[in-house]
Formats: structure tokens, C-alpha cells, sequence
């Protein structure tokens, strides 16, 4: 296939040549090359670019909004009284929070499974107690209270003996190892968005201990987050105390 030839004017010039040689006995010129065969795509380059557009199109498809991936809410407490501070726990099974459902006047910490069951009562002091957090291992549960003058506690998460860790602590937040538990004291914050005109970071060891102050060259330093790794720990801060505490 080829050597044969494409067009009638191929044909006609390689008569003419063989014309040529009769006469003469040589060729007067060469027989012209035939030109390249056209090879068709092979399958796998043809299968490579289906399954390239296909990905393409299942890319958009998921990028695209659509109404089933919207956000549904749905009602974890129906407590009658006041309901605050909740936090999950890491296998999001476990729904800690600070409620007067009681009616004995005061925040206690409940915990409840998200989605069914009723809540367990965990502290029963007449003092408030507040902004709950869970252990990695979902073991165990720390959180502020205002007995004794204020401070941060650990309490088992079903319920038991509450060992206190540190004094005047507030929002207290598990490392992501467990080991050590980050806080701050100071003035809380009102209402308004007012910050506080003295407040420091600490850390304390879950067996406790003493507890170390973070970052001393800030005059007010309050609300850490720990880092996924746990080598960082962000917080909000300020250097200097301006007359306007605002």
C-alpha cells in the first residue's frame, strides 16, 4: 500500500520514465517517492482522551453548587433555660455544653450523644461551671468554673471525682496529645466587644503541676488555640495597654 500511487499524475510521470529508459537504456530520472502513508490514531491515545474528558466533566460536576450539599441544621438541646459554650468531641460522637436545665439557679456541664439520648449531669456545684472541652481520647473533660475564686478543672466525661488544675483559669483547651491543657486568666470579656486590660496565657500538665505563662511580653494575651501538631499556639494579644481598653 505504500508504493502505490496517489493521483493519476504519479502514474503519468513514472510512464514517462520507463519511456525513458526504453529509449535510452538509464532512467532519466528517478521514480519520485511515494508520500507518507497517513497511520491512524492508535486506541490508546484515542482512550486516553476519553477518559481525560471525562475526568474534566466530573471535576466541574462536583464544583458546581448544588442544593445537596447544603449545610441542614439540626437542634442538639432543648433545654427550657440557657444553653452555652458547647464543644464535640474529636469522633464528633460526644456533645459537651453549660446549662441551668437544673433549676437549681447555676451553669452546670452536661454531656449528651449527638442525636439521641438525654443528658448526663457531670458537675453539681452551686457555683457556675463552663466552656467545656473534651481530651483527645474523649476520656476526659476540662472546664472553667467559679468556685474557690475561679479556676480550671478536669472531670471524667460520664461523670466522677473533679480535680482541680489551675487557679483563675478560663477556656481551658486540651493540646492535641492530651498532655497539657492551655488557658487564660484575666478580667472576662463583657458583652461588648471590650477587651481586658490585664490578661496571660498559661499551660499546665493534665497531671498537674506547675503551670508556665506563654509569651510574658504580652501585657494581655487571652483565647489560645492549639496547632493541629501542637508545636504553635495562636492567641490574641497586645503589647501595650492603651487608655481605651477597646
Amino acid at each position: 500500500p505504500e508504493r502505490r500511487f496517489q493521483s493519476m499524475l504519479e502514474a503519468k510521470i513514472a510512464l514517462e520514465d520507463l519511456k525513458d529508459v526504453s529509449l535510452s537504456g538509464r532512467r532519466s530520472r528517478p521514480f519520485p517517492p511515494p508520500p507518507p502513508a497517513r497511520k491512524p490514531f492508535p486506541l490508546w491515545t484515542v482512550l486516553s482522551l476519553l477518559l481525560l474528558a471525562a475526568s474534566v466533566s466530573v471535576w466541574f460536576w462536583r464544583k458546581a453548587p448544588s442544593r445537596d450539599l447544603e449545610p441542614v441544621l439540626q437542634r442538639l438541646t432543648t433545654d427550657s433555660g440557657l444553653s452555652v459554650d458547647p464543644a464535640i468531641s474529636r469522633d464528633a460522637k460526644m456533645l459537651a455544653y453549660a446549662s441551668d436545665r437544673s433549676g437549681e439557679g447555676g451553669l452546670d456541664i452536661w454531656v449528651r450523644q449527638v442525636g439521641s439520648g438525654d443528658p448526663i449531669r457531670i458537675t453539681h456545684d452551686p457555683a457556675d461551671d463552663n466552656e467545656p472541652d473534651f481530651s483527645p481520647d474523649g476520656t476526659m473533660l476540662a472546664f472553667h468554673s467559679d468556685r474557690q475564686g475561679g479556676g480550671v478543672y478536669v472531670v471524667p466525661v460520664l461523670g466522677g471525682q473533679e480535680r482541680r488544675l489551675a487557679d483563675g483559669g478560663r477556656r481551658p483547651r486540651f493540646s492535641p496529645t492530651g498532655k497539657q491543657i492551655a488557658y487564660w486568666t484575666g478580667e472576662p470579656f463583657r458583652q461588648v466587644p471590650v477587651r481586658p486590660r490585664s490578661a496571660a496565657i498559661y499551660i499546665v500538665d493534665t497531671e498537674g503541676g506547675q503551670p508556665r505563662r506563654l509569651a510574658p511580653e504580652f501585657a494581655i494575651a487571652t483565647r489560645p488555640l492549639w496547632t493541629p501538631d501542637g508545636a504553635h499556639i495562636l492567641f490574641w494579644g497586645s503589647k501595650q495597654v492603651r487608655g481605651d481598653p477597646r
